[in-house]
């Protein structure tokens, strides 16, 4: 249970003060003027890292999965003769 504040702005703050020495009594007090307090923002961690090893994860994945298919098609694929084919004229 308290009072939230909001993060990265100013809060307006005031201070009332009884000084009994002062003759002050009951609701007759000293009041301060308003002064400003910053809250600031909490750290918030960076979203690069994750990112980054996500990237590089999917990317591994990717590579595998074609080194993969590429083998299993080169074996199944018979050997073919690359000669340039013949013409005549």
């Amino acid at each position: 249970m308290g009072i939230g504040f909001a993060e990265d702005g100013f809060v307006p703050v005031a201070f009332t003060v009884w000084d009994g020495f002062n003759r002050e009594r009951g609701n007759k007090r000293a009041l301060s003027a308003w002064q400003y307090v910053y809250v600031q923002p909490r750290k918030r961690p960076s979203p690069v890292g994750p990112i980054a090893r996500a990237s590089l994860a999917v990317l591994a994945a990717e590579l595998l999965v074609v080194g993969w298919v590429r083998r299993r098609k080169n074996k199944n694929e018979p050997e073919r003769d690359f000669a340039p084919p013949v013409t005549t004229q």
